[in-house]
């Protein structure tokens, strides 16, 4: 599994809360989940391009 560092760390050390936090940081923090999609899309492109 792919997932920002802020996410596990909201989620709890053993994980717990990671639904929770994963809506939390939806709701409440745009700005951080824009850039997560921005990585998350050039992480793809460069598994697609070594893959080729």
């Amino acid at each position: 599994m792919i997932a920002p560092t802020h996410l596990i760390q909201q989620a709890g050390p053993d994980g717990s809360k990671f639904n929770e936090a994963m809506v939390y940081i939806t709701e409440e923090d745009q700005e951080f989940c824009a850039a997560a999609r921005e990585d998350l899309s050039s992480i793809l492109d460069a598994l697609e391009s070594a893959s080729s």
